[in-house]
């Protein structure tokens, strides 16, 4: 955690995820082995919208990571790459949806 206090993520615990997943789940934004599965065996139009909800539940997560460390860090290359990560998860989320819904 030298790192984390480094950079001015204080009071995160010994290096363990503030939030674990329960045994046999998958943390948000990763893509589960059956959800991989699927993807192996998805063709054409299926494939696109699965890896579109895929990939907008990875930005998603991406997003709300960014945005937690935005609120944490005190470091202002954190901050800039998080406000970089929030302004571009957000447009490739708004696009991956388009794409969906047309």
């Amino acid at each position: 955690t030298a790192w984390l206090d480094g950079w001015g993520a204080q009071g995160q615990g010994s290096g363990t995820p503030s939030r674990p997943t329960p045994e046999g789940t998958t943390p948000p934004g990763l893509t589960s082995n059956d959800d991989m599965a699927a993807l192996r065996k998805a063709v054409g139009p299926n494939f696109d919208r699965l890896w579109l909800r895929l990939m907008i539940a990875h930005d998603d997560a991406a997003r709300s990571l960014a945005e937690r460390a935005k609120a944490i860090s005190a470091d202002a290359r954190v901050t800039t790459l998080a406000d970089t990560i929030i302004d571009e998860t957000r447009t490739e989320i708004t696009l991956m949806q388009r794409v969906l819904n047309d």
